[in-house]
């Protein structure tokens, strides 16, 4: 896996077993485009994801390891930010529901996770979002170099990892109470292809969602700035920058 990869901490409902999802990046943005409100959701979460990250990076592997950083400012910058994302981001994916597409069946509609599973980890790969929901799905995800192609092939034909869910496509949908989940894929087809806005629109949204996250870690930054040494404020100020850049450059959903 790409080492953009970075562990959410928290204990998981199945620490030893657990899935991996693997979600393609155009099926998030697919998703994203049907709705604006979806849009604000699914981007504020995933540049969330992307914070926690950085925040992982400059924190913990960096100012936690070389001494610059506190482990009282490591738990309340890194940890609990990560957790809290963690959260966000199982809600976001407990509300949807996919088409399977590998191997595809047309006639289902499931949920991307099942009760009780909650997202432990995530990482980014060959143009896929990846989770895990337990710590042994967690390590199969961080140590799997097999090309997304081969693991895909092995899953159309059957003989793919049995703890393996990937989706690509117009498969993603928000489940709808109404309509349910099972055989019932039929009912959402219309769904999944339909689109009220412009690349350009969800790209304004991305950015405002961005900003917005930014905002908000910036703001838990200012909050703790009175009690942190010289180094801390340096390793924040580097933090912040790199965010502002990336966030500026990339978006959430690239």
């Amino acid at each position: 896996m790409a080492s953009i990869a970075f562990p959410l901490p928290g204990p998981s409902t199945s620490p030893d077993q657990g899935r991996r999802l693997y979600i393609a990046k155009f099926s998030l943005q697919c998703v994203a485009m049907s709705d604006a409100g979806l849009a604000r959701q699914v981007c504020h979460v995933l540049s969330g994801v992307r914070i926690a990250k950085a925040v992982h990076h400059h924190i913990v592997e960096q100012g936690l390891e070389l001494g610059l950083v506190s482990d009282d400012v490591a738990k309340d910058l890194a940890a609990d930010y990560e957790r809290a994302w963690k959260h966000s981001l199982t809600e976001l994916l407990a509300s949807m529901g996919h088409r399977p597409s590998v191997p595809r069946d047309r006639s289902l509609f499931s949920p991307l996770l099942e009760p009780g599973e909650r997202i432990v980890a995530s990482c980014s790969d060959q143009g896929y979002f990846t989770f895990a929901t337990g710590e042994a799905s967690a390590r199969r995800m961080f140590g799997d170099h097999e090309p997304l192609a081969d693991l895909q092939r092995a899953l159309a034909s059957g003989a793919g990892p049995a703890d393996l869910v990937m989706i690509k496509g117009r498969s993603l949908a928000p489940i709808d109470p109404e309509l349910g989940v099972g055989r019932v894929g039929a009912m959402y087809a219309r769904r999944l292809g339909f689109a009220v806005l412009e690349q350009s629109e969800l790209e304004e949204l991305d950015r405002a969602a961005c900003a917005r996250a930014l905002a908000e870690f910036r703001d838990r930054i200012v909050t703790l700035w009175p009690y942190l040494s010289t180094d801390e404020r340096q390793v924040c100020r580097h933090l912040l920058g790199a965010l502002g850049r990336s966030l500026e450059s990339i978006g959430s959903l690239q």
